[in-house]
């Protein structure tokens, strides 16, 4: 628990509680003037600001207004006074909003940039603080104003940084910047070319509270929105297992609704596509979300009585959230479609798709694999090196590792010309370092792996003597 009796590993909105107390602080700008600080028309000027008239006072003078508040801030050496500024001003941003144009204009910057500047201060509240301003003013300035190359690097950079940090204060904050921002399908195609789903897959973990899986949801949601991304999820792999499993364990409805949604959009957008709406039902149906869906309509769509007939559960048509019922339907039937076409290699697939392989009937089923065999074969050998980046990856588990090594083994053993296939695609060296692995059973599993395909090489020196 931290001083303020909140579990430590949930973050909280650091920025806002900082906020409203410095809204509470008055600042003795007299001791300012008296300490020649600030001259006097600064002295008036902040006054005035510093006052019910605070968007009078910057509007009345236009972007001179503008321009002597950043000055004053730039020679204020207190943070604390620097803190209470930046607070002041981001409530009336969209109020003078055509002043910061104007100085933009005048100055030949971009509006925005008169306050980037401060996202490099130490003090992180200056930092954030400065960081919702510059988000307030690019979304209010789009399209006359878009900010693009380094300068959009620089600032999506930043806030990358911020999500990646160990000081959890401001990641709610970070997140609603990036939430802002990509209710514009401008910056959300820059956002997913810039790799931005990288850095939110990590904050889905529930050690981060509901609100933050919120927040992250629904940038998730907004850029499912777009086609072009909606196509582009399966260039990030373990975001559609990861967002199943928060729909599997998260009891909270608007985070339920939002992984949904952002399925939902996935499957429309993709229904052209046979191949990549195939992929993301396979996604799907194994990360179970389909006993999640029904687990959903009977905790939050439910119309009827339960079987104990207790009036605590009755929920009337008039309380039944329509939207969310229409969604989980929708998903049902599209989902149960694909149960029904589902092949035992097309559930091998979904299952190596999702990165998380387990010792489902299939791997040991000879018949699987006397059937199946030669499609590890198809699409350049797609499969095969799933499972070699299985091996390669250093985010791979035990488990995962055992049942690659096995695969791979079963696959040298079944297909003729299997060892040659495997030292073709450099995936044997990785068998064999698996052979020195710490855990005993990945270890097994590879030398298992070895014998199997050496013994097949021994088959066919046998072969070759014979004839």
């Amino acid at each position: 628990m931290d001083r303020n009796g909140i579990p430590a590993q949930v973050p909280v909105d650091r920025l806002q509680i900082k906020s409203d107390s410095m809204k509470a602080s008055n600042v003795n700008w007299k001791s300012y003037l008296q300490g020649h600080m600030i001259a006097e028309s600064d002295y008036e000027f902040i006054v005035d600001f510093d006052s019910a008239n605070a968007v009078k006072s910057i509007v009345s003078r236009g972007p001179e207004g503008v321009e002597q508040l950043l000055s004053i801030i730039s020679r204020m050496a207190k943070e604390q006074t620097v803190a209470y500024l930046l607070t002041r001003l981001d409530d009336i941003i969209p109020e003078i909003l055509p002043s910061i144009h104007q100085h933009a204009t005048v100055n030949h910057i971009q509006p925005w940039t008169s306050f980037s500047g401060l996202l490099s201060r130490q003090d992180m509240f200056i930092a954030h603080m400065s960081a919702k301003i510059v988000t307030k003013i690019i979304t209010a300035s789009f399209p006359t104003y878009k900010i693009e190359g380094a300068d959009l690097d620089f600032f999506f950079g930043w806030l990358r940084s911020q999500l990646a940090t160990d000081n959890h204060d401001y990641l709610q904050s970070t997140v609603m910047c990036l939430q802002k921002m990509l209710r514009l399908p401008y910056y959300r195609a820059e956002f997913f070319d810039f790799g931005g789903m990288d850095c939110l897959r990590p904050l889905l973990s529930d050690q981060y509270g509901f609100q933050l899986q919120y927040q992250v949801c629904n940038c998730i949601w907004l850029m499912s929105y777009s086609n072009d991304i909606a196509l582009g999820f399966n260039k990030f792999p373990t975001m559609l297992p990861a967002l199943a499993d928060v729909l599997k364990t998260c009891q909270k409805e608007k985070v339920l609704r939002m992984i949904i949604a952002i399925f939902v959009n996935l499957l429309k957008s993709s229904q052209d596509d046979k191949k990549m709406f195939r992929e993301y039902t396979m996604v799907m149906i194994q990360g179970k979300v389909v006993r999640s869906l029904e687990l959903v309509i009977q905790t939050h769509c439910n119309t009827e009585k339960d079987p104990n007939n207790t009036l605590s559960n009755l929920q009337s048509k008039d309380e039944v959230d329509e939207d969310l019922l229409e969604d989980c339907q929708f998903l049902e039937e599209q989902l149960s479609l694909a149960v029904q076409n589902l092949s035992s290699i097309d559930e091998y697939r979904s299952e190596i798709l999702s990165g998380r392989l387990e010792w489902s009937p299939v791997h040991k089923s000879p018949k699987f694999w006397r059937e199946n065999v030669t499609k590890f074969n198809e699409n350049k050998y797609e499969l095969l090196t799933k499972l070699a980046n299985i091996l390669e990856s250093t985010a791979s588990g035990s488990l995962e590792l055992q049942v690659a090594c096995h695969d791979l083994g079963e696959y040298a053993r079944h297909y003729s010309r299997g060892k040659t296939v495997l030292d073709s695609l450099g995936i044997k060296p990785h068998i064999m370092k698996l052979m020195a692995h710490k855990d005993k059973l990945v270890k097994y599993q590879a030398l298992v792996a070895v014998q199997k395909i050496m013994i097949q090489n021994w088959e066919y020196l046998s072969s070759d003597k014979q004839k």
